[in-house]
């Protein structure tokens, strides 16, 4: 998270202008956006399917998801 709040900005900013030009749009509210549960990424809903009522025990979707 440290490193998305500090360092997005900048490299949004360094982009050239024909890379802006052709993706339409490079603006990034990541590093004002970002949240702890953003560090893990959602689950698959097959992956979880997959793991339902194994001895494991259930895997269920992260939190914040």
């Amino acid at each position: 998270m440290e490193r998305v709040k500090k360092y997005v900005p900048a490299f949004v900013a360094s982009k050239p202008l024909s890379t802006l030009d052709y993706i339409g749009s490079y603006d990034s509210d990541a590093a004002k956006n970002v949240q702890l549960f953003h560090v893990l990424r959602p689950r698959s809903a097959a992956g979880i399917d997959r793991t339902s009522g194994q001895m494991s025990g259930d895997v269920t979707q992260n939190a914040g998801y």
